[in-house]
């Protein structure tokens, strides 16, 4: 079987072409996945700083408030007062 110059180039081109698209594809999906990982970074921060004071403030309110409460619902009728 005898090939023609331009089946050649045929051929070329469209492996050129399936190899373009699977680097571009493969260049894609690692910018989306660095895209996540830089999203998830700012979250992670983000949830950090929220967790650090503000929950930490919150909990100890209400669990001093709940303290307090049975304090002087229970232990200071028994002193009297």
């Amino acid at each position: 079987m005898r090939f023609e110059p331009w089946q050649g180039k045929r051929v070329g081109n469209g492996g050129l072409r399936s190899f373009r698209i699977v680097v571009l594809g493969l260049i894609n999906a690692h910018l989306q996945y660095r895209e996540l990982v830089l999203g998830l970074n700012y979250l992670n921060e983000l949830c950090r700083l929220i967790a650090g004071g503000t929950l930490d403030r919150a909990d100890s309110y209400i669990f001093s408030g709940a303290l307090v409460y049975s304090f002087v619902k229970t232990l200071l009728p028994l002193f009297g007062v």
